[in-house]
C-alpha cells in the first residue's frame, strides 16, 4: 500500500513540476508573493494531510485523492482558499479549503465553478446534518443500517461529497461497475471511514423518504374510497 502511495506522490508531484515548468504567467508573479502564498496555504492545511513539499509544490493525500497542489496559485474568493493542482492521473483541479467545513476537491473547470460547486456540497452536507438534528444523531443512524442496504451514487452526492474522491476511491477499490450498476453495501461503504456514515446517512434519508412519498401515494388514492363508502 505504501508503495503504491510513493508512486501516486511521485506521479502527481512530476505532473505539478510540468505544469509549472510550462506556466506562461509565472513571471507575472513577485517571488515574496508566491512565497507568502505558499506559506498561508501550508498554514491552513493540517499536518496529516501532508506527504511532501518542495519548490512551491504541496503533495496531500485528502479523501482519496493524492493532489499536488501548485500552493503558489492559490486566491481567496470570499471565504474560500481555492488552490489549483493535480493528480497522479494528470487530472487538473481544485482543493478548496473552508473555515469550520471539510476540504472539497472540486474537478471544476475554473475557478468560480470551483466556488459553486464547493458552497453547493457544503449545503447538501448541512441539509442532511439538519436531518438528523446532529453529528451523533447522524451517526448512530448509520451505523444502524444493515449491512447490505446499497447506497447508490446519487447518495454520495446527496451527503456533500466530491466526484473526484468518490471516483478515486471507486478506482483504487476496484468497485466502479457495482457502484454504477448495483450500490455499494453498508459493509463496503464502511471502508470509506467517516465519509461512509455520511453517505449511509444520506441512504436512509432517500429509503426514507421514498416510503413517505409510497404511504402519501396510497393515501390520495384511498381517501376517495372512504368517503363513498
Amino acid at each position: 500500500m505504501r508503495r503504491k502511495l510513493k508512486l501516486r506522490i511521485d506521479i502527481a508531484a512530476g505532473n505539478a513540476s510540468n505544469l509549472l515548468s510550462n506556466d506562461s504567467d509565472k513571471a507575472s508573479i513577485s517571488e515574496e508573493l508566491k512565497t507568502a502564498t505558499a506559506h498561508a496555504v501550508r498554514n491552513r492545511i493540517d499536518d496529516r494531510f501532508v506527504i511532501t513539499q518542495a519548490d512551491g509544490i504541496i503533495v496531500t493525500e485528502i479523501g482519496f485523492v493524492t493532489m499536488a497542489l501548485l500552493a503558489e496559485q492559490a486566491i481567496y474568493r470570499n471565504d474560500l482558499l481555492i488552490i489549483p493542482g493535480v493528480d497522479e492521473k494528470n487530472q487538473f483541479g481544485y482543493l478548496v479549503l473552508r473555515n469550520e467545513y471539510l476540504p472539497y476537491h472540486s474537478l471544476a473547470e475554473d475557478i468560480d465553478g470551483a466556488a459553486d460547486e464547493t458552497y453547493s456540497a457544503h449545503q447538501k452536507a448541512a441539509n442532511l446534518l439538519n436531518y438528523y438534528g446532529n453529528t451523533r444523531s447522524l451517526k448512530q443512524a448509520a451505523l444502524g443500517a444493515p449491512w447490505y442496504q446499497l447506497s447508490k451514487m446519487e447518495d454520495t452526492v446527496h451527503a456533500g461529497m466530491c466526484r473526484w474522491g468518490t471516483m478515486s476511491f471507486l478506482q483504487r477499490s476496484k468497485l466502479c461497475f457495482i457502484a454504477h450498476h448495483v450500490g455499494l453495501p453498508r459493509i463496503l461503504v464502511r471502508l470509506t471511514g467517516g465519509y461512509g456514515n455520511r453517505i449511509t446517512a444520506a441512504t436512509i434519508r432517500r429509503l426514507q423518504q421514498k416510503r413517505n412519498e409510497r404511504t402519501a401515494a396510497v393515501s390520495q388514492i384511498e381517501a376517495p374510497k372512504k368517503k363513498h363508502a
